[in-house]
């Protein structure tokens, strides 16, 4: 039987093809990426749920940066040119971002969300994906077929749900300038949410460290910001809420205290009353963090208080400004005290705290303040288990992160307490 044998230049040895070792799934897809830049696709609108993108749009996608470590390709959709898709290189996955633009060339306020890949993938196809508490997954896919398409969407459980095809048989010239990058990547201002110095900090997606832009797609009322590439998530059943309303109780019998909220293009009454709500369990949340500077000196616990305040009074602004974009009621501070939901913290219990200092303080808010994110939680996982909810694609990433950066806490915080318990019994004589 014959051998084969490879001769590798500068090297001076002889192997047999078998000992090369192979290329992963992902780096042949990168390979396949980029043999196209530099040219560029007319496409069309096979699958949008959300119709941000309508039937007759002109479609088109630019190869316009390939390095060692990122790829760069904006979507043209007629003269909008707000969107591009990066496709960012780590030792063991793949990172998708979305770099939105304003004309002006400033940031989108939604700008430089993603997923990463969770799974080897295969040379033809990426999923760039997060998963769900019951096990279900949602985010974008990428495929290619040589010399035939390029595919791009929102998946659902790996079904296409916003699909795009640009087709790759005959190339066309490529277009106008994207908006925001008239000079090429090295020369651009960091990205939103990426660390200086080049690099793209990576966190595992949705990215909650990555400031509002992390968390999701423009709204499709909001200008330009309005895209076809985010990530809305689909629910079990064709029950949107659309066109209906409620007054005071969501269908899960929480107490909104007469709050109303509609359905409307995209969003159903469930997602409306998931922000309200939210707002008012954040607020309590913050209330509490406040109390922590005047009556501990735990430095964990004040590590902990900070996080909770800023993120949250960050998040309540987001809340706010997608309901607004939406037209819905705001509750009022009244309203949040009056809500009744999981984990919210009785008026009695939040007196009762403030009146402890030291230790018995430090225990005391660890207990109650986990309470309170497990209730978090589980308004969170009501909303996923909602049928017909969480098509909007800033919402599924915002309520991805609530679940996500909770219990993350939670997990700090019964360490903290433990480890109070721990000390307190110690002293026991």
């Amino acid at each position: 039987m014959t051998r084969k044998w490879m001769w590798l230049a500068g090297m001076g040895m002889f192997v047999l093809p078998g000992m090369l070792q192979a290329q992963e799934p992902r780096d042949l897809f990168w390979d396949r990426l980029s043999a196209l830049c530099e040219s560029a696709a007319e496409g069309a609108l096979l699958q949008a749920p959300d119709e941000q993108i309508l039937p007759g749009q002109r479609l088109v996608v630019h190869f316009w940066e390939c390095g060692a470590g990122e790829i760069r390709f904006p979507l043209h959709v007629d003269d909008n040119r707000s969107r591009t898709w990066v496709l960012i290189r780590h030792a063991d996955h793949l990172e998708l971002r979305h770099d939105h633009r304003k004309e002006e060339g400033s940031e989108d306020t939604n700008t430089w969300y993603g997923a990463t890949t969770l799974e080897p993938g295969s040379e033809g196809r990426q999923e760039f994906v997060t998963r769900r508490p019951d096990g279900s997954s949602g985010g974008w896919a990428i495929e290619i077929e040589p010399g035939v398409h390029f595919t791009y969407g929102t998946i659902y459980n790996g079904a296409w749900r916003h699909h795009l095809e640009f087709d790759l048989r005959e190339p066309i010239a490529p277009p106008p300038m994207h908006w925001g990058h008239e000079t090429r990547p090295s020369q651009l201002p960091v990205p939103h949410g990426a660390p200086a110095g080049g690099s793209h900090d990576h966190h595992a997606a949705p990215d909650p460290h990555a400031g509002h832009g992390g968390y999701a797609a423009p709204d499709p009322h909001a200008g330009h910001g309005a895209h076809a590439g985010h990530a809305a998530q689909p629910a079990q059943d064709s029950h949107d809420h659309h066109g209906d309303d409620v007054h005071g109780h969501d269908v899960q019998g929480h107490d909104m205290a007469g709050l109303e909220a509609t359905a409307g293009p995209g969003y159903t009454v469930d997602d409306v009353m998931f922000m309200q709500m939210m707002l008012g369990h954040h607020a309590q949340a913050v209330t509490m963090a406040h109390m922590v500077p005047r009556r501990s000196t735990h430095p964990g616990l004040e590590r902990i208080a900070l996080k909770i305040r800023v993120s949250q009074d960050d998040e309540m602004e987001l809340m706010m400004r997608w309901l607004r974009a939406r037209g819905q009621a705001i509750p009022t501070p009244e309203q949040k005290a009056a809500m009744q939901m999981p984990g919210l913290i009785s008026a009695e219990e939040l007196a009762r705290l403030e009146t402890l200092e030291g230790p018995a303080f430090d225990k005391r808010f660890l207990e109650l303040m986990i309470e309170h994110h497990l209730g978090a939680v589980a308004m969170v996982d009501d909303l996923f288990a909602s049928p017909g909810s969480m098509q909007n694609s800033e919402l599924f990433q915002f309520a991805s992160d609530v679940g996500t950066d909770q219990r993350d806490e939670i997990g700090v915080m019964e360490m903290l307490l433990e480890r109070l318990v721990t000390s307190a019994r110690s002293l026991d004589p």
